[in-house]
């Protein structure tokens, strides 16, 4: 391939630039697993995905717009989870509920976020415009969607009670380096397991 990348792009098919998209955003979320979002490099981006940087500049304006948007898609397969749990359960019921604050929440390999420090955050908050947000419209539709599709949820819950529970993990593992972190796993599998039956009849 062109290693500039810019001749690349015109003879790649609309499917084709769809799946390179696709394989960077995936290189990203192992990236940041990885090295985190300040040590990461691009060069390594595109060495994972046999590309250009000229490629990768086609889809992404810059290392924070890619870290951004590997976040947003992060966050979009934890919809796509959800979505799949309701059509095949008709909805989110405790158990359900328990596997996905394991499979997306802070200790799993699967959610982006559990490897994004504060400094990481700060770093990205800053460089990012303002008007852009890591706290997308994406958390309230996400909370929205599976309350709005509970399995056996108590009546009359306080909201902010399971915010304050989910905030509370997420500053944990923001600050797991202050914290006793063989024990941290543990830690944050209590506080699921406490939302779980505070949310949901026995």
């Amino acid at each position: 391939m062109n290693r500039n990348g810019s001749e690349e792009m015109s003879i790649f098919t609309d499917e084709k630039r769809e799946k390179i998209k696709i394989r960077l955003l995936e290189i990203g979320i192992n990236m940041i697993k990885q090295k985190g979002i300040k040590k990461m490099i691009i060069d390594d981006v595109t060495e994972g995905a046999n590309i250009g940087k000229g490629t990768f500049y086609h889809f992404f304006k810059s290392k924070e717009d890619y870290v951004y948007k590997v976040i947003r898609f992060n966050k979009e397969k934890i919809l796509e989870y959800i979505n799949n749990a309701i059509e095949e359960k008709g909805g989110i019921d405790k158990e359900t509920f328990l596997n996905l604050l394991q499979k997306f929440s802070f200790t799993s390999g699967d959610n982006v976020i559990s490897f994004i420090t504060r400094e990481d955050e700060e770093w990205l908050k800053k460089k990012l415009p303002k008007e852009t947000k890591l706290d997308t419209d994406e958390e309230d539709h996400i909370a929205a969607l599976i309350f709005g599709h509970a399995i056996g949820a108590k009546q009359n819950l306080n909201y902010h009670v399971i915010e304050n529970i989910l905030k509370i993990m997420a500053i944990t593992s923001e600050n797991k380096d202050e914290l006793h972190e063989d024990a941290l796993e543990q830690n944050l599998l209590m506080m699921m397991n406490m939302l779980c039956n505070y949310i949901y009849e026995n």
